[in-house]
């Protein structure tokens, strides 16, 4: 997460494509060993969660500003392409 700190804190945003889930509030993102040598072995779908929850936690917790850009589309698009893009600015510390 460094370099989004660094990125957030010198005044520059962040931008993400795709899903990003922060864990309920008050809790902690899920942080999975290294596969295979954890519960959920190889599943590529336990680690993108993993991963999305450990960037939303920290964005949600760190940067002062966060929203979602609309990308208007004349045109209809695959759902595995439709892919949402968010914005985040600022920082605070916890």
């Amino acid at each position: 997460m460094g370099r989004i700190a660094e990125t957030l804190k010198s005044g520059h945003r962040v931008w993400v494509v795709g899903t990003i889930v922060a864990p309920p509030e008050n809790r902690q993102p899920i942080v999975l060993p290294p596969a295979p040598h954890s519960p959920v072995g190889w599943s590529e779908g336990d680690y993108q969660l993993s991963w999305s929850m450990q960037i939303g936690h920290f964005l949600v917790t760190h940067a002062m500003r966060g929203q979602l850009v609309d990308i208007p589309v004349s045109q209809a698009v695959n759902p595995f392409e439709n892919a949402t893009l968010a914005q985040f600015d600022g920082w605070h510390a916890d």
